[in-house]
């Protein structure tokens, strides 16, 4: 395929991604809860929480939540709706970033841009996934985070830049401070790194390096006591000291 072909088929690609994208996120939209998620459903309770302590930037129950209410709270100041309507629309944008990650890492693996749309497609449009962004949960943030590590290092797979082990070195210890699962990333990247070129995990010049980037990504789990100490509104696992602080960010019960 000459220059002008090849121009041509990453247009096309772009395009179809973007029409994928635009299509899960329009689904979001129609099908997004318009406001308040009210106590009376017991399987709502955790989401009606979520609106409240997003729109005053609270402390969520273990492990805290720290990414997703500072992110979050950004929403409900879109001047669409209320401060809860904006809490469920940042669960649609996760959602539909994370449909155009995985269309990306698709298209990166297999080269044919239907094959990535339809595996975009599949995950956006599944039942539980679209459930969780059309309502104030944490769930499609966490499939973002974890969508983008894993598109990071495939982009190292293919480029060989250490830069981008530093990048998902980094992006891991973000997703951790949003949700405890993505301490499977870990393991999962360390294998990954051993099967393509496990000479780079004998480098301790970059082992460092990456180190040191995760734990750059630990910083947010700082807005729990700093937060705690302002006295936040709502306070689900109150941080102010250090061993209540370990019992919020490890998940476990600090009641």
């Amino acid at each position: 395929m000459n220059g002008a072909g090849r121009s041509l088929a990453r247009t096309g690609a772009a395009a179809l991604g973007a029409l994928t994208v635009l299509l899960v996120f329009v689904l979001y939209l129609g099908t997004l809860a318009p406001t308040v998620l009210y106590y009376d459903y017991p399987e709502l309770f955790d989401p009606a929480m979520l609106q409240a302590e997003a729109a005053v930037l609270g402390i969520g129950h273990p492990s805290g939540y720290p990414t997703y209410m500072m992110l979050t709270h950004l929403f409900t100041y879109l001047p669409i709706g209320d401060a809860a309507y904006g809490v469920n629309l940042a669960s649609a944008v996760y959602g539909a970033l994370a449909v155009a990650v995985i269309y990306g890492a698709g298209l990166r693996l297999s080269g044919q841009a239907v094959a990535a749309a339809v595996g975009a497609l599949a995950l956006g449009v599944s039942p539980l996934f679209w459930s969780q962004a059309v309502i104030a949960e944490v769930y499609t943030l966490n499939a973002l985070f974890v969508a983008v590590v894993v598109a990071v290092l495939l982009l190292w797979r293919d480029r060989r830049e250490d830069r981008y082990l530093m990048l998902a070195a980094l992006l891991v210890g973000l997703s951790l401070t949003h949700h405890l699962t993505s301490g499977l990333l870990i393991p999962a990247g360390l294998a990954f790194v051993f099967v393509v070129d496990r000479k780079k995990l004998r480098r301790g010049g970059l082992l460092l390096r990456s180190l040191g980037l995760f734990l750059v990504g630990l910083l947010p789990y700082l807005y729990l006591p700093i937060r705690a100490a302002m006295e936040a509104p709502l306070n689900e696992a109150d941080p102010s000291s250090p061993g209540r602080f370990l019992l919020l960010v490890t998940g476990a019960a600090t009641s």
